[in-house]
């Protein structure tokens, strides 16, 4: 429960930027403003940090993985927020997938601006191996404790609950 209260702390710090941009196909944003709207319901000051600001891209991995999601942050005034999402991920699963996808996304881009803000490499992908293993887990949890609250199917909690595992042993 504490890491809930550090992530409304964040929220709190977010700056402005532009309003909410879809370089998707029109079924594709459709379904990404039907995941977006559960947020505004079930997250709404993630969704009032992050989601509305947020750029939302279609993205296919160099690997064909259909099922990456990941975000950028770039920097100016005002600041653009990307999420890119996986075409799996916005084609394949419930609308309750795809809004706790961009969830999880949002929850990265807050702690990469707090790292920012606090002199330290903002990025992911630059920080140790332990630490991605510990804020990925954190992400996690928040993230299947937002799927329960929207009632979603046990098959794709458990599915969420599989792809954790790895980050259970920081080591």
């Amino acid at each position: 429960m504490r890491w809930i209260s550090f992530f409304f702390f964040l929220v709190g710090l977010q700056t402005t930027c532009l309003a909410q941009i879809y370089l998707t196909p029109a079924a594709d944003t459709e379904r990404i403003k039907q995941a977006c709207s559960l947020l505004q319901t079930y997250a709404p000051k993630i969704y009032e940090a992050v989601v509305q600001h947020a750029t939302m891209q279609l993205q296919v991995g160099r690997d064909g993985e259909i099922f990456a999601s990941t975000n950028w942050v770039e920097p100016g005034d005002p600041k653009i927020i990307w999420i890119m999402l996986g075409p799996g991920s916005v084609r394949e699963r419930s609308i309750n997938h795809l809004a706790g996808t961009i969830f999880h996304e949002s929850l990265h881009l807050l702690l990469v601006e707090e790292r920012i803000r606090n002199g330290v490499t903002g990025f992911f992908k630059e920080l140790p191996e332990t630490q991605q293993k510990e804020e990925e887990l954190r992400i996690y949890l928040l993230q299947l404790d937002l799927l329960a609250k929207m009632g979603t199917q046990k098959e794709e909690i458990e599915e969420i609950r599989r792809w954790m595992e790895p980050y259970k042993n920081p080591n």
